[in-house]
């Protein structure tokens, strides 16, 4: 299941990231956004195009093609 579909505020261990694109995996690393780290859904703006999620207490907002490859 992807990180959008998840209930706001609740905590899902990272399964695998479901990309090709080596500079996009390397951002999210960087982020702390890799597998088996928990992540949690915290807001989704207005119109469903960007997502706010929790990683080590830090808000990250990702566009919704980069929030949708990460499987939890």
């Amino acid at each position: 299941m992807s990180i959008i579909n998840c209930k706001i505020g609740e905590f899902h261990e990272i399964k695998s990231i479901n990309t090709n694109d080596n500079e996009l995996l390397q951002r999210l690393y960087s982020m702390g956004i890799f597998e088996g780290n928990l992540i949690a859904l915290e807001h989704i703006s207005a119109f469903h195009n960007t997502y706010s999620i929790s990683v080590y207490g830090s808000q990250i907002a990702l566009r919704k093609s980069e929030a949708e490859i990460i499987e939890v």
